[in-house]
């Protein structure tokens, strides 16, 4: 009884190793991984592991199989079941492996398409950029030669114009010469021509201080003449002053004739006097229209005017 307790208890520890084992696998599975990732591809990484389970799984067999003397039957009937999951899970990692493969061998392909096309590309820039520079130059020499035929044909349209603008410069140089040449010498015409009236203006000029010499002698001499005249017309001219003043003291006395008459103190009154005096005493009295006036009209007239001045007066 103390030996069967003593395989059961190493039956119970070696079950829960197993047991703790398989879950650990996945852990330790990740652990292997990653320790042969550092110096192996991920295919062999793979196949080593799934060899490492497969020697696992053996020797987990091995170790319950010398553990459990009885039962063994059932135990080797699930590593047998271990062992062919192990194997199919080889074939798997196998299958994996070589999809890996080929999915490398296809990465380095299109590694290898991806160059040739970054290659391709490039010579097709190479090509473009080439290109581009052809049309550059062909354009640049098309340019240079419109220029140089521009140039041409500029120089000689210039050339043309410059040749008529000299002839015709020519010409009107010429034209001015022949019309300068035309001009002095109607200048030296004219100049000729006033040296002359000059000189007949001159001879003109002394005549005439000679005529006006002689007319002076000539009008000295009448002024002298003319002042003996008039001296003796200043001499008639007192004279008809002193008939004037006799004339004026005359028509004086009339005038106070008149007056008098006016008055009423001479014989007759205004019937007495002639028609002339009637006139007379009418301009003295400013009567208008006396010259058409008969003697009556004037005595009249003349009466109308003194009443008039009678009553002014009394007033």
């Amino acid at each position: 009884m103390p030996e069967s307790r003593d395989q059961s208890t190493a039956v119970r520890r070696l079950t829960r190793s197993v047991g703790q084992g398989v879950k650990e696998l996945p852990s330790n599975a990740a652990w292997l991984v990653s320790k042969a990732a550092g110096h192996r591809g991920p295919a062999s990484v793979t196949h080593g592991m799934t060899h490492g389970l497969a020697d696992t799984a053996r020797q987990a067999g091995v170790a319950v199989v010398d553990a459990l003397p009885v039962g063994g039957d059932s135990i080797e009937l699930r590593m047998q079941r271990a062992r062919a999951a192990v194997a199919d899970a080889q074939q798997a990692e196998d299958a994996a492996i070589q999809e890996s493969i080929e999915a490398e061998h296809q990465a380095q392909e299109a590694e290898r398409v991806a160059e040739r096309c970054r290659a391709y590309v490039r010579d097709v820039e190479s090509e473009q950029h080439e290109s581009v520079e052809q049309c550059v130059e062909q354009a640049r020499r098309e340019a240079d030669a419109r220029i140089e035929a521009t140039r041409r044909d500029a120089e000689a349209e210039a050339a043309r114009v410059t040749a008529e603008a000299r002839s015709e410069a020519d010409a009107t140089a010429s034209r001015a010469r022949d019309e300068a040449d035309q001009a002095h010498a109607r200048a030296t015409e004219r100049l000729e021509a006033a040296r002359e009236k000059l000189e007949e203006a001159r001879r003109l000029a002394e005549e005439a201080m000679r005529a006006t010499k002689e007319a002076a002698d000539e009008a000295y001499r009448q002024a002298q003449q003319v002042a003996a005249d008039a001296e003796a017309d200043a001499r008639a001219a007192d004279q008809r002053l002193a008939e004037a003043e006799g004339v004026r003291n005359e028509a004086a006395e009339r005038q106070g004739d008149v007056a008098q008459h006016l008055n009423g103190s001479g014989p007759g009154g205004l019937g007495a006097m002639n028609k002339q005096q009637l006139l007379d005493l009418a301009a003295t009295r400013g009567l208008e229209g006396r010259s058409t006036m008969t003697k009556a009209q004037l005595v009249k007239a003349l009466d109308r005017r003194s009443t008039s001045s009678r009553k002014a007066g009394a007033k």
